[in-house]
């Protein structure tokens, strides 16, 4: 009985992925407009609406984890 659980929970475990996956429809550039539109992130903002300005300072340690002072 515990080697049939436990191959029938295995087996649905992994069998599972299967069904998540569906089709490839719409995900291959399908129904896209022809002008995409731009996402301001990583834009440049206006420089007459700067109102502050934040240092930013990046170091790396010898194990080369990132550090970030500011």
């Amino acid at each position: 009985m515990k080697n049939l659980l436990l191959t029938t929970s295995l087996a649905i475990a992994l069998s599972t992925q299967a069904y998540a996956t569906g089709t490839h429809g719409g995900g291959h550039d399908e129904n896209q407009p022809t002008e995409q539109t731009e996402m301001m992130v990583g834009m440049p903002g206006d420089p007459a609406k700067v109102d502050r300005t934040i240092d930013v300072t990046l170091l790396e340690n010898d194990e080369g984890q990132m550090l970030i002072e500011s």
